[in-house]
């Protein structure tokens, strides 16, 4: 035994030397991959965010009474926007922010027929007042669906 015991110290040694360096590159694989996560993830935040300003704006070009040409125009920006940033949103997303901008185009069109008396209530608050029977006011509650699932599916996205 006594033959043994000079070698026990240095044996613990490199066995605890060992696992230090063992740790130690686990935790450098570790931070490595998250790196690479981190970028996704701002990246798909940064998607988010953009589609989401745009379709903001569609809803304060309506707000504001833009419509015919400028509210198509704004469409196709819409979309451009979402093609642009596809690669972080899935297709779950582009069928939510399709729907949205359906349910803007939608309202804006019975904001210039029979309902135009809503518009100048709808550009000063946050929802019009409808008459509850009425098509716009399902038109409105629609635009209110379709915002909040887009919302919830942008942040879903991003990881909030």
């Amino acid at each position: 035994m006594s033959t043994i015991s000079p070698y026990v110290g240095p044996l613990l040694a490199l066995l605890g030397t060992l696992a230090v360096a063992g740790l130690g590159f686990y935790q450098w694989r570790r931070t490595a991959a998250n790196q690479g996560r981190a970028a996704i993830a701002e990246s798909r935040r940064k998607a988010a965010e953009a589609v989401w300003s745009k379709l903001e704006e569609a809803n304060l070009a309506l707000r504001e009474g833009v419509g015919g040409s400028a509210l198509a125009t704004l469409r196709k920006e819409v979309n451009a926007t979402f093609l642009k940033n596809s690669l972080y949103l899935d297709d779950e997303a582009q069928r939510a922010v399709a729907k949205y901008v359906e349910a803007l185009v939608h309202v804006g069109s019975l904001l210039k027929g029979d309902h135009s008396s809503m518009a100048e209530e709808w550009s000063n608050t946050a929802w019009p007042i409808a008459s509850e029977g009425s098509e716009a006011a399902a038109a409105l509650r629609e635009v209110r669906r379709q915002r909040s699932h887009v919302k919830h599916i942008l942040l879903e996205a991003t990881g909030a």
